[in-house]
């Protein structure tokens, strides 16, 4: 079977995922009030609260234009029904004497559950820089501090989970961080932690995509390109 994206070109392909949609299509509403798509139809709520349930910081993401532009908010769960709603995300790659710092995320995620990826990975709040929210991250996955937070790049892309059936649809800002202290992965975030080079996996992800998240290749891409690879393939 072929599988959900290509771990080469570093890009999903919509609609290969099982229950997923063929294409993507989307319309976003400049004024921020409403997103008119194929299927579900969540609300874009510009601030305050959803009519359905009270809303808050926690529970909002940034809705975003090609250009990473805020055009709206909406519920995290709410962009990730298909097709997706474009979001602003943030992933972080944290490097080390024995390479990068990879996490396996916890069984329990809602989508992409038990795959390996990058070192953390989330969504900044609305009003919140995404320096701020890596850092705050980093902290609730992995009880870990990090230095010399650099932004590396950003990318977008569209991957569907061919088993929980969410979409991501995500403007991806990618930062590369010293580990400052040992991690202390939270386990309802985090089923595992491992240290790896570049090389390594590299091949890892050749042999065995599946196991990995659909975005990590880019990240990794952004970060080796940085000029500033993990220890073991390279000094720092």
């Amino acid at each position: 079977e072929e599988n959900d994206y290509d771990v080469f070109a570093g890009r999903a392909r919509v609609g290969l995922g099982r229950k997923m949609y063929v294409g993507l299509r989307e319309t976003i509403r400049r004024n921020g009030t409403e997103r008119e798509d194929r299927g579900a139809r969540p609300t874009i709520v510009t601030a305050g609260a959803r009519e359905d349930r009270p809303a808050s910081a926690d529970d909002l993401v940034v809705v975003v234009d090609s250009d990473d532009r805020e055009v709206g908010q909406a519920g995290k769960l709410d962009v990730h029904v298909p097709p997706g709603i474009r979001h602003r995300a943030f992933s972080v790659l944290v490097r080390g004497d024995d390479g990068w710092l990879l996490q396996q995320r916890a069984p329990s995620k809602y989508h992409f559950a038990g795959l390996w990826s990058n070192t953390c990975c989330s969504h900044p709040r609305p009003g919140e820089d995404i320096e701020t929210a890596a850092r705050r991250r980093l902290m609730e996955e992995l009880g870990m501090q990090a230095s010399e937070l650099e932004t590396v790049g950003r990318f977008e892309y569209v991957a569907a989970d061919p088993v929980s059936g969410f979409v991501e649809h995500e403007v991806v800002h990618v930062l590369v961080a010293d580990a400052a202290t040992e991690p202390r992965p939270a386990a309802e975030e985090v089923a595992g932690v491992r240290w790896i080079g570049t090389a390594e996996l590299l091949d890892e992800i050749a042999q065995h995509p599946s196991s990995f998240t659909p975005w990590l290749p880019d990240v990794l891409s952004l970060a080796v390109g940085s000029g500033r690879p993990a220890g073991v393939d390279g000094a720092r």
